[in-house]
């Protein structure tokens, strides 16, 4: 599977280039999307796994009708897992991600998701900005560590040399 991503061209398709992210439209995922979120997910050198399953927790950031970023939010009880956060290339420093990001916690804090668990590979550093610290596996609270990352990552050791597991605390919306 890897193997048959990596050697998938990069979309040929000119997209619209925000002059800001502020511009963009930020919405949930949808069924139709799925093929779009799945190109995003596999150019970011993402796994482009279970998207359908969970695609509900997904956030499109969408310009001029076309998606250019995404990310996912899967709940497990009171904790959560970050996935696919993808900014297409061109749309790169304008905190379009980051902007995904602060609704993906959003949501979770929303679902009263209290920790947050992510794995990265390439964007360490701007999970940290956003106050997420490195997690060892065994520091992950049962209920997330059924999720499809979790069990691969813990499942091949091999892999887990390039990967980040990281954590940060949510406080859970106040219902009134």
């Amino acid at each position: 599977l890897a193997a048959s991503l990596a050697a998938m061209p990069p979309s040929q398709s000119t997209l619209p280039t925000p002059s800001r992210g502020d511009a963009c439209v930020y919405r949930r995922g949808r069924l139709t999307d799925m093929p779009r979120l799945a190109e995003l997910i596999i150019h970011g050198e993402l796994p482009p796994m279970f998207i359908e399953e969970f695609v509900e927790g997904f956030v499109a950031a969408e310009y001029e009708g076309a998606i250019i970023g995404c990310g996912g939010l899967e709940v497990y009880g009171d904790s959560g897992v970050i996935r696919s956060v993808v900014v297409e290339a061109h749309a790169r420093g304008m905190h379009i991600g980051e902007r995904m990001a602060e609704l993906l916690i959003d949501d979770a804090s929303a679902a009263g998701v209290t920790a947050l668990y992510l794995f990265t590979m390439h964007a360490r550093a701007f999970w940290q900005r956003l106050g997420f610290y490195d997690a060892p596996l065994d520091a992950w609270r049962d209920p997330p560590r059924v999720s499809w990352q979790y069990q691969f990552i813990s499942q091949h050791p091999e892999a887990a040399g390039e990967v980040h597991p990281m954590w940060r605390a949510v406080t859970p919306a106040q219902t009134t």
